[in-house]
Formats: structure tokens, C-alpha cells, sequence
């Protein structure tokens, strides 16, 4: 080898090495600088810095990385030496350049003379539009020798790979409502171009969109939409939602919902004058917000005046809206009102009214989620409740409505229940007989092939049953009734006749008994305590006010008068008649006179159909144990005989004044004709 060109290359090795041995600071044991991540994903870039100076330490190093301000490439969270955590600064360079400075200082460090300082860890998140593919940056390193001289270190070069990352976002901007349109943002929020974005619609109530057509956005590129509601008068009560959906070509998309509040006021809540300042549902089941058949519910509201002056008419509606929006609050078995609507009357100014709706969950109806809503409005002259209506209040789950869920009777005890339940007539005299009428229903949640129904009392020596056969499915009721007779020896009280079933059939023998007793209070009075007459106790009077006839009610009027010198309680009675009618009714029991005073009241029978001739009933008072009693004769006939002999014995007067103007006119005609003779 020609001895000037290897001289020439060992001075070219001479240089390069002192060059090298003059950077005498770098890093060093560089990791994790080259990573393959998607949008979001963070990571580690690790290092640490080398101090080959043997005469100087190194103190006081820094860390900086830049970034666009508006991609956001890659965001520095954290920076560590070793385990001690230090803060990330984060500036703005307001320049054209438009970006953001990460900074680290990692202050009273002390990397020693011809030694590796600990470990450098940097945090890094890759920003939601990092560019895709590999990019190259760079994390800035500075630091200081001892003597405050800096010492420039070159830097950790990053180059991360990026995969694409399609994505859209929406955010609102304006609200939507009844009167005002509402207004979306929509943004390219990932790292590569979106085409053919297309917008739709659905929900409980239609938009329509001030962009019609298809669109296209780079990323971080966005547009904003007005949203205009329609089809209102379509909303069912509750929160009504529409939902905006954002697509784009590669099946990218995003949504948005808005939500209308359809109110229980007809036209909104409107007014500012009245307040539900109480509302608070119970129930007697196991949860106030959970409810089974026949349960009994009590809503009870109170309502507040807030103006200055009274306030009159003022009105409260009770409703309870199924999944559909419909309105079933009528369908209610109401206990304290005759339905969801009261009348609360005026309201002084700064005071408050309360009412009670007190109710059954009736047996059929059907599982699933409704809305229990309460109003307050005011019919008063000038107002009405287009004018003054409330129906929010902070007490309920959703403002303006309370979430309910009506369940079937799950405890297999509870299967079978017992509703509508009737003694006629309401007190009976002792020896009278008496019809419990009821539904049975299935309120559980399997079919019953058969079902055994029985009424019982000790005292009064009931015990009966009847069997339901054919059985009854979930949610179906059947009515049924027991006929029984009182004793003539029972007592003047009240007794409780019991209600139960026995169901779950199989192979002849019934599996479950009703857990609950149904009790039924039935007064009972008796005549037959009264002593033997020693003086009058009452004069009784009676007419027949309807027709007596077979398989037809008959009513008899009865006047009671008290001829006593003293006032009197009476207790009224009918008997002897069991052969021939059925008693229905006697519309006044019990009751008290003053001397001389009367009482006209009504007994009711029913005659059988097989009844015919001459028939009789005893009307029986009682009072102070002096009986007195009156023998009413009836004659049964058929319908048309009946009605005939009837209508003539009531109305015999008419009859004659008839017969009278009949024989005048035939005395006019004779008297004409002989005048027309002459």
C-alpha cells in the first residue's frame, strides 16, 4: 500500500476519534424509541446520560420536546430519573409555527465524572390525529456542569409509527327545544380523511338537518350542523329522544341524542305561581317503586301557593303512563277518591294544600316500566291550565315523572287473591240469610289448572268451599259468590268471615294455601233478643210501589213511626218471605226517632221465578226490647195481569173522572140530536 494514502487514512482515524472523545456527554442505553402504536396508546422512551468528562459533573439536566399544537402528535405526560417523578410544563410558542413546548427539569441531579446517571423515563401519548405512518422527532437534552457552564447533549431521536385511526366525533353546541333549533359540531377526530359522511335521523319525534348532502372532512377538520325538531304532536309523555348519526365511508361514525320533555301539562309547565312542594309515594308491598297486583298505593301531594294573592280552583290529576305513553291512570281501583282527578279548592297566598290518592294496582295489569306523573292547575276565571300548571318536583326520579315497575306476585303463597269483595245485604238480622260476592284472581306468575275458594267462620258456623274447575291462567279472575245463613241465636257484633284458597293441583291434592287471609267484617243484628210485646214500640205502615211479579224485583214502601214517649233507636227487620222472594236490600237499618217523628224507607225483594198467588212478609221494628212487627200481603200474577191490576188500583181515580167524561159526551151527542129534530 502506497505509505501517504495509509498515513492519510490513519490521520482521518486520528481525527475521528478525537471528535468522538470530545463529546465527552451523551445519552446512552436508548430504548423504546421506535414504537408501532395506534392513536392514544402511550410509551416509554428510556435512557440515561453518560458524563465520560473525568474531570467535571454534570448537574441540573432538562428534557424538551415540541409538538403541533393542533394535531397534537405526540403529548409528553411524564418524566422520571430513577423513582422521582417531576412535572411536565407545558407552553405555547406563538409563533407561526403554532406549537406546544413539553419541558422536564430534573433539578439537583448530579451525574458524577465518568459515570451513568439513573434512569430516564419519558412518558408519551400519541394525540388522537397523529399523522399515520413513521414520523421523526426529537427530545431536546440540556444540562450543566458544576461550574454553571452548559453542556449541550445530543438528542433521543423518536420515531414512532403510527396506524390509522379513522373516527368522528359530535358535540353539541346549542341545545335543542320546543322553540329553539339546536346546533351539533361535527369533527374528523382521527388521522386520515373521511368522504361521503352522511347524516340521519331517528327517534321519538323527526329533524331536519341544515346539511342535506354528503360531506367531506380532513382530520381535525369539523362543521357544524342546525338541528330543527318536527312531528311534536307526536311526543309521548316522559323524555322523548331523537338521535343523530354521523357516517362516513369506511363505516365510521358517531351520534348524538337530544331529548324533549313532553309534560304532564298540556302545554308545559307555564306559570310560576304554584309548587308540588311535596310528593311521596308509598306503597304496602315490599318497594315503594316496585308493585304487584293489589297492592295499595298512597301518592300523597302537597301544593303550594308562591303568589301574592289567593288562588282558587285549583285542581290535581294523578296520572300513570305505560311504555307506550298512554295514560291508564283511569284503570286504577281508587280507595279514597272516585278517580285521579281532586279538586283542592283556593289556596291562600304563601300557604299550602294537601291531598291523598289512595289506590289498588289493579290484577291485570300488565308487567313492565310506567311513569307516575302529578299536576296542579287552576280553572279559575282568567287563568286555566294553558295559564298556571305545574307538574315537576324535585321528590321524583326524574323530575317530572317517578319510575315505577309493576311486577307479578313472585312468593307462591301469594298466587291467588281475592278483589271486589261484597256482603248483601251489608248487616244482616239474625236468621236472615246473606250473599258474599268476589273475584278470585291469579295474580302469580304460573297457570292454575284448579283452584279451591273457601269461606269460613266458627262463630257462625260457616264453612263452605266451591272449586274453580277449569282453573285460571296468569293474570285472568273469575267471579264467584257463597250463599249463607246467619243463626237465629248469633250475637249483635261483628264478625269476620275468612277468605282463602288452596291451588298449585296435581294428582288430587293442592300443593299451596293462600298465605293471606282475606277478612270480611259482617255486622250482624238481632231481633230475636227483643222481649214479648209489652206495649207498642212503633207504628208501621207499608204500600207496594211496584208491581209483584215473578222472577222481578218488587219495592214496598214502609213508614215507621215512633209512638213512644221517648226517643228511640229502631233496628228493622223483614222475614217470612223466604219461601217465595229472596231479600235484596232494606235502605235503612238502624236508625233513631223522636217521639212522634217517622222514617220512610224501602225494602227491596225478589221474587222467584216459580212464585204466584197470594203471598206474604213480616216488616219487624225493634227498639228499647219492644218488638212490633207488620203482615204485608202481596199477590203475585204475571207480567201483564199484573201490570194491568196494578196500574188500575193506583190510578182508580183517573179511571172515574174517564167514566164521567164518557157519559157527558154521550149526553152532549143525545142532547144534539134531538135538537136537530125539532
Amino acid at each position: 500500500m502506497n505509505f501517504k494514502i495509509f498515513a492519510l487514512m490513519l490521520l482521518s482515524v486520528f481525527l475521528l476519534v478525537s471528535l468522538v472523545s470530545a463529546v465527552d456527554v451523551y445519552p446512552a442505553e436508548i430504548s423504546g424509541n421506535s414504537p408501532t402504536l395506534n392513536t392514544g396508546d402511550s410509551f416509554d422512551v428510556k435512557f440515561k446520560i453518560n458524563n465520560s468528562d473525568i474531570t467535571k459533573n454534570v448537574t441540573n439536566i432538562a428534557v424538551s420536546y415540541t409538538d403541533s399544537q393542533t394535531a397534537q402528535f405526540l403529548q409528553l405526560t411524564s418524566a422520571k430519573l430513577g423513582s422521582t417523578a417531576y412535572p411536565v410544563i407545558t407552553s405555547t410558542i406563538t409563533s407561526d409555527e403554532n406549537a406546544l413546548v413539553y419541558s422536564a427539569a430534573l433539578t439537583n441531579v448530579k451525574v458524577l465524572n465518568g459515570s451513568l446517571s439513573d434512569l430516564i423515563t419519558l412518558t408519551f401519548r400519541a394525540g388522537g390525529q397523529a399523522p399515520v405512518g413513521v414520523s421523526t422527532k426529537n427530545i431536546i437534552i440540556n444540562a450543566k456542569h458544576e461550574d454553571g457552564t452548559s453542556v449541550s447533549i445530543e438528542s433521543v431521536r423518536l420515531t414512532p409509527t403510527i396506524n390509522p385511526n379513522p373516527s368522528l366525533s359530535i358535540t353539541k353546541i346549542k341545545d335543542l327545544s320546543r322553540t329553539q333549533n339546536g346546533t351539533i359540531n361535527i369533527t374528523n377526530s382521527g388521522n386520515i380523511r373521511l368522504s361521503n359522511i352522511v347524516l340521519s335521523s331517528a327517534g321519538n319525534f323527526g329533524v331536519s338537518l341544515s346539511q342535506s348532502g354528503v360531506f367531506s372532512l380532513n382530520p381535525g377538520e369539523s362543521r357544524n350542523v342546525e338541528v330543527t325538531a318536527s312531528d311534536l304532536s307526536t311526543l309521548k309523555f316522559g323524555i322523548n329522544s331523537a338521535t343523530i348519526s354521523a357516517v362516513a365511508n369506511n363505516n365510521v361514525g358517531a351520534q348524538y341524542s337530544f331529548s324533549i320533555a313532553e309534560s304532564f301539562c298540556r302545554s308545559g309547565t307555564i306559570g310560576s305561581n304554584l309548587s308540588l312542594r311535596d310528593v311521596a309515594i308509598r306503597s304496602d308491598g315490599e318497594d315503594d317503586a316496585i308493585w304487584k297486583p293489589l297492592d295499595t298505593i298512597t301518592v300523597k301531594v302537597e301544593v303550594e301557593n308562591l303568589a301574592s294573592d289567593n288562588i282558587g280552583s285549583i285542581y290535581v290529576d294523578l296520572g300513570l303512563f305505560d311504555s307506550n305513553g298512554k295514560n291508564v291512570a283511569k284503570d286504577l281501583n281508587f280507595i279514597s277518591k272516585d278517580d285521579e282527578n281532586v279538586k283542592l279548592g283556593s289556596i291562600n297566598d304563601g300557604e299550602s294544600k294537601k291531598t291523598i290518592f289512595e289506590f289498588k294496582a289493579p290484577a291485570d295489569i300488565k308487567e313492565g316500566n310506567y311513569r307516575l306523573a302529578v299536576k296542579a292547575y287552576s280553572k279559575e276565571s282568567g287563568l286555566g291550565e294553558d295559564k298556571l300548571c305545574i307538574d315537576n318536583a324535585g321528590d321524583l326520579s326524574n323530575t317530572i315523572y317517578e319510575v315505577i315497575r309493576i311486577e307479578k306476585q313472585d312468593a307462591a303463597g301469594k298466587f291467588i287473591a281475592f278483589d271486589k269483595i261484597e256482603t248483601s245485604p251489608s248487616e244482616l238480622i239474625c236468621g236472615d240469610k246473606g250473599v258474599l260476592s268476589f273475584d278470585v284472581l291469579n295474580i302469580g306468575t304460573e297457570d292454575q289448572d284448579r283452584i279451591k275458594v273457601m269461606l269460613l267462620n266458627k262463630e257462625l258456623g260457616i264453612s263452605m268451599f266451591e272449586e274453580i274447575k277449569n282453573g285460571l291462567d296468569m293474570g285472568d279472575s273469575q267471579a264467584m259468590s257463597f250463599s249463607f245463613g246467619v243463626p237465629a241465636t248469633a250475637s249483635n257484633k261483628t264478625y269476620n268471615l275468612e277468605l282463602s284458597a288452596e291451588y298449585d293441583y296435581n294428582d288430587g291434592t293442592y300443593r299451596e294455601i293462600s298465605e293471606d287471609l282475606f277478612t270480611v267484617p259482617l255486622k250482624v243484628i238481632c231481633l230475636s233478643k227483643a222481649s214479648s210485646i209489652t206495649g207498642r214500640a212503633a207504628l208501621i205502615t207499608a204500600s207496594l210501589e211496584s208491581d209483584a211479579t215473578a222472577g222481578k224485583q218488587m219495592a214496598i214502601n214502609s213508614k215507621i213511626s215512633n209512638v213512644g214517649a221517648n226517643s228511640a233507636s229502631f233496628i228493622i227487620g223483614a222475614k217470612n218471605y223466604e219461601s217465595w222472594a229472596t231479600l235484596d236490600s232494606i235502605s235503612e237499618r238502624v236508625f233513631t226517632l223522636a217521639p212522634g217523628e217517622s222514617k220512610t224507607l224501602v225494602i227491596i225483594l225478589s221474587v222467584n221465578k216459580d212464585a204466584s198467588g197470594e203471598k206474604s212478609f213480616v216488616i219487624e221494628a225493634l227498639a228499647d226490647g219492644k218488638s212490633e212487627t207488620r203482615e204485608v200481603a202481596v199477590n203475585i200474577a204475571g207480567e201483564s195481569a199484573s201490570s194491568l191490576s196494578s196500574y188500575f188500583k193506583n190510578n182508580y181515580l183517573i179511571w172515574i173522572i174517564g167514566a164521567v167524561n164518557l157519559l157527558l159526551i154521550i149526553l152532549i151527542i143525545f142532547v144534539a140530536i134531538r135538537v136537530s129534530r125539532r
